[in-house]
């Protein structure tokens, strides 16, 4: 692969992805991914301040390989527009972390909001990355 990415555009998205995660599950749709989650019997409990440290710096940390993917596609596809990135975000969104998480939760007995609270964020997560990426290159 020829790609020439650019690394600063690639830690900006992957900033601007963990941003949205925080912002997703803590203010947008805590309540019923919350609600949802003990549905399908699963205890939410609130981690330690080292727990949450860690499990800050090991999301970001994945939200970086998932940008670094997405930054070697936008490369090889020369995306350099708006429409174009929307497009590959939402094919990446839909048909990979989309439907992996609607299989997954299927056997976890989740119920559809519950799911399309946990996939939509990275769905929108990957058109955002997806868009920054093509727009700063």
């Amino acid at each position: 692969m020829d790609s020439v990415m650019n690394y600063w555009a690639i830690l900006v998205a992957a900033i601007v992805f963990w941003v949205l995660g925080s912002v997703w599950f803590s203010v947008l749709f805590k309540k019923p991914w919350q609600s949802g989650m003990a549905k399908a019997g699963q205890k939410i409990q609130k981690p330690s301040s080292g727990e949450m440290k860690k499990k800050c710096v090991i999301s970001f940390l994945l939200n970086i390989i998932q940008v670094w993917g997405i930054a070697a596609m936008v490369s090889s596809f020369q995306i350099m527009t708006v429409q174009p990135a929307i497009s590959l975000g939402l094919l990446i969104g839909i048909c990979f972390a989309g439907a992996s998480m609607a299989c997954k939760s299927l056997w976890a007995n989740q119920n559809l909001k519950l799911t399309l609270i946990d996939a939509g964020y990275p769905i929108v997560g990957f058109i955002i990355s997806a868009i920054i990426l093509a727009l700063w290159q």
